[in-house]
């Protein structure tokens, strides 16, 4: 077999392999249902669960989400953030110092008032 015959049949094996088909290539870069229904919900202004399903007959381009178990609402951080409750500063590991500097807290708090009693120079006087 001649150098020539052999680069075409390996190119041609190569060309020949299930792995290298278009539709093999097209599974690759697919989303998962979890995946794509996150995007979608991105996507349309972080709309509910039913709105998401319910996009694709209001509007072109939009694929049928279907509603299942897993809710958009719990994967999506910035969702997660907007709706988290106060909690105490204290209550983590995020809030401990590693580094010298990095956390500094300072609150200040003036009171005062005049006095009523215009003998006493000593109250009331911020000066």
């Amino acid at each position: 077999m001649s150098l020539d015959a052999a680069d075409k049949a390996a190119i041609s094996m190569v060309e020949d392999h299930p792995k290298n088909s278009h539709q093999h290539e097209l599974k690759l870069h697919t989303l998962s249902v979890k995946a794509e229904r996150l995007l979608w919900h991105q996507r349309l202004a972080h709309c509910g669960d039913e709105q998401l399903c319910q996009a694709h007959m209001f509007s072109d381009g939009v694929p049928e989400i279907r509603l299942g178990k897993d809710s958009a609402l719990d994967s999506c951080p910035v969702c997660l953030a907007a709706n988290m409750k106060s909690r105490n500063r204290g209550d983590g590991e995020t809030r401990t110092a590693t580094e010298p500097g990095q956390g500094l807290s300072l609150d200040f708090l003036f009171a005062g008032q005049h006095s009523k009693n215009a003998t006493n120079h000593m109250v009331g006087r911020l000066g």
